[in-house]
């Protein structure tokens, strides 16, 4: 026996006691059986304290209840931001479900609530740890909102979710509501604005239409064109008339030797009985010296006297030249043939002399109108692009404004049809039932956990034990 123990060959199971090593397949198996109540007794152990745990933990009741948001009141924003069409937007669903979160809509809700469970209020149904009663989601690739709610009390779970969708569906009638009133009042404010737009825009492409005689203003140039070369074509013939009277003009001047302001003297004459009645005497007493000068010499009495009376008549007929003429007195008055002529040749020469004198002073007011009139249609044509634009950029406004008008009005009908037909906005599709089973604990998955934890604490409890024994022969032998 001695021997035995001083030997250096001690028994397998003593040597592999290194707790690193890996345990074989044999070595377990011995363990198992040698501690098999060890392990029963911690898992059993273990698996009845995470039993009696479970009895301690409040159960959790949850229920649910799911909207349908109306595609309609998905679709269309009943403030008018777009004056020709209401907005079309596509829902921010994460936006409406942090509304239906808060205060102010929450709010009312737990009012109700609380009146019969005074427990229940708004930082019980939200919480910001993440871990709130209140849970809304949305139904995946759907216009589905599902509200969820979990309470101790299963009872108080199927009341909360009923006032809560009684709650929401209020909202969205409230929040239609007022968004179809505020709609109102901003085309009750917009409208007169609009009108007033359009009346002095109206007004001002009358007064426009008025200043530039603008009737079809895209055929305005052709009409001007088309006047201006009537104008032209008038122009030359004028200048060809008034060449022709200037030539006959000068004919008459060359055969009367005279110039129109003389003319028009002896035609003004030729009507004075006065000066006609002292010419025709004039022209007796030159007779008469004609007469005499061949009998009786130069400085006989009878030539002296009939030389006096020429002088005397002569004087006469000035007198009565300017009395008849006044200022229109021409330069060569003494010297005119035309004032001592009685020519009725003459005088026929004469009246139509001053009649193309007459002619051709018209026909030059006529060319420097014409030229003018012709200088202020090209201005008008050159600035037509202009007017045409500014006309067509008034008649663009005028018509934005009087569809901006029209369209105002039309949505102001529709909204005030839609507020009298009042539909329900959101849609409950299902409805919260009583929740008859907890959700938590759930106790078979807490005592199979317990379980795999009691067989684990087993196992190492099992291992301890098997090494103590080995380190127990170990000592035992030495």
């Amino acid at each position: 026996m001695d021997n035995l123990r001083s030997s250096n060959i001690l028994p397998e199971e003593i040597k592999a006691t290194d707790p690193t090593e890996v345990i074989p397949k044999n070595k377990f198996i011995r363990v198992v059986k040698n501690h098999f109540s060890l392990i029963i007794f911690v898992t059993l152990g273990i698996t009845a304290l995470t039993g009696l745990s479970t009895l301690v933990m409040p159960s959790k009741y949850q229920s649910k209840f799911q909207l349908l948001i109306d595609k309609e009141a998905k679709k269309q924003d009943f403030t008018p931001v777009n004056v020709k069409e209401f907005k079309h937007l596509e829902r921010d669903y994460g936006t409406e479900i942090e509304i239906l979160r808060s205060h102010s809509v929450l709010e009312p809700i737990v009012a109700i609530i609380s009146a019969k469970y005074p427990e229940i209020n708004y930082q019980k149904l939200v919480s910001d740890r993440g871990n709130s009663a209140l849970k809304i989601e949305r139904l995946k690739n759907t216009d589905i909102l599902e509200v969820f709610y979990e309470d101790k009390n299963p009872e108080i779970t199927k009341y909360v979710l009923d006032n809560l969708a009684a709650g929401y569906l209020n909202y969205s009638l409230q929040a239609r509501k007022t968004a179809i009133e505020s709609g109102l009042v901003h085309l009750e404010g917009e409208l007169p604005i609009a009108t007033q737009k359009v009346n002095e825009l109206h007004q001002k492409h009358q007064e426009f239409k008025q200043k530039y005689n603008l009737l079809q203003p895209k055929k305005q140039a052709e009409i001007l064109t088309k006047k201006i070369v009537e104008l032209e074509e008038k122009y030359f013939n004028t200048q060809v008339e008034l060449n022709e009277k200037k030539s006959l003009y000068l004919i008459l001047e060359k055969q009367l030797g005279q110039n129109v302001q003389t003319a028009i003297a002896a035609s003004h004459l030729s009507e004075s009985s006065r000066y006609q009645e002292l010419l025709d005497r004039l022209q007796q007493i030159e007779i008469k010296l004609a007469n005499g000068a061949s009998v009786w010499k130069a400085n006989s009495p009878m030539l002296v006297n009939l030389q006096e009376k020429k002088a005397q008549l002569l004087g006469l007929l000035n007198q009565q030249a300017r009395a008849s003429l006044g200022n229109n007195i021409p330069a060569n008055l003494d010297r005119s043939v035309a004032l001592t002529s009685t020519s009725s040749l003459r005088l026929k020469l004469n009246q139509q002399f001053i009649l193309v004198a007459n002619e051709i002073e018209i026909l030059n007011y006529r060319i420097m109108a014409l030229a003018e009139a012709i200088r202020r249609l090209n201005q008008k044509i050159a600035e037509m692009p202009a007017i045409v634009a500014e006309h067509n950029q008034l008649e663009r406004q005028l018509h934005s404004a009087t569809q901006n008008l029209h369209d105002l009005s039309a949505q102001k009908e529709q909204l005030k049809l839609e507020a009298a037909k009042q539909p329900l906005v959101w849609q409950p599709i299902s409805r919260a039932e009583l929740p008859e089973k907890p959700i938590a604990p759930n106790r078979m998955k807490i005592l199979s956990f317990g379980l795999i934890i009691g067989l684990f604490f087993g196992a190492i409890a099992a291992f301890l034990a098997d090494r103590n024994d080995i380190l127990d022969r170990e000592a035992e032998y030495l």
